[in-house]
């Protein structure tokens, strides 16, 4: 008797957790992209929101292999044997993952796979996913256009009070220093006293947001003047504070000295009031800051 009553407890208890796992696992089919598969990557089931996001229909889908879902030369890699073998294991996996559309576009998805187990073993792998496609492209896009700048502009990274963070090798071979020689050092060593005597708010004014730009006199390792047509520009976090300032730059010493300086003329800072009036909104990241220009070329001769 007592047997048989721990045994119909067991079977109740059971019984209670599979219900609330088939409840949770409806609650996600409903709110998000969600699709099926064996253990060996079958696919048994997939949800109207990700069938929009691939666009198949879902008898298109049931019952053929994820690797359908894929572009060929993605599934031969290890990268993709490993993830199902993993699966298989029991090993949940996520990340930004490329599939491909069926109008054969690439779709990115932000998902998780993750192995569901019955009696200790994986009974099916579930997958939960958002299209994060256009974010995708918008990164990529980011990342040329940094990687253009960084071949063709001397790029230079400073922490918000003016300590070098890290710089290009662009930068680095305009001035002649090595890497770990200006990181941690002070923007000061580049410049002349009189640049900060003429200009003692700089870095505050960066650090408030405002943009400097223009034409720049600086001084190389060696002691050699080098002339900079440079922009700082306040990076800014979610919570519309500047966490650091990128200052992308060309050298311009040859042109400089083709085209002499009006004599008693130097570039100095023209200051600009904020459009907000000088007050930056707390959490307002979206607020146009105002731009300190450098007096360029109207000191320049013909």
């Amino acid at each position: 008797m007592f047997w048989k009553h721990t045994d119909d407890q067991d079977r109740i208890e059971k019984t209670a957790r599979m219900a609330d796992l088939d409840a949770f696992s409806q609650a996600i089919q409903s709110q998000v992209p969600y699709i099926q598969f064996t253990p060996e990557g079958i696919v048994t089931f997939v949800n109207d929101m990700f069938l929009n996001i691939v666009g198949f229909n879902r008898d298109e889908v049931i019952g053929q292999h994820h690797s359908a879902l894929c572009f060929p030369d993605d599934v031969k890699t290890r990268d993709y044997e490993s993830l199902w073998r993993d699966l298989r294991n029991g090993t949940f996996r996520n990340g930004r993952f490329i599939r491909q559309s069926k109008s054969g576009k690439a779709v990115w998805l932000e998902a998780t796979y993750f192995p569901i187990m019955v009696d200790g073993k994986v009974a099916k792998v579930a997958k939960v996913a958002s299209d994060v496609t256009e974010q995708q492209s918008s990164l990529e896009r980011t990342q040329a256009l940094l990687a253009a700048l960084d071949k063709s502009l001397a790029v230079i990274d400073f922490e918000p009070d003016g300590t070098v963070i890290t710089a290009n090798q662009n930068f680095l071979d305009c001035f002649g220093y090595r890497l770990e020689e200006v990181t941690g050092k002070s923007h000061r060593q580049f410049c002349d006293e009189d640049f900060y005597k003429k200009n003692p708010h700089f870095w505050r004014d960066l650090g408030s947001g405002d943009i400097k730009t223009g034409l720049f006199m600086r001084f190389g390792k060696q002691g050699q003047k080098i002339w900079l047509e440079a922009t700082y520009n306040p990076i800014f976090n979610h919570e519309g504070k500047v966490v650091k300032i990128i200052k992308l730059a060309s050298d311009i010493t040859e042109r400089g000295r083709e085209i002499p300086l009006h004599q008693g003329s130097r570039p100095h800072c023209l200051h600009h009031r904020r459009r907000d009036g000088g007050q930056r909104r707390q959490g307002s990241p979206g607020d146009r800051p105002g731009v300190n220009h450098i007096e360029p070329y109207q000191h320049l001769r013909q």
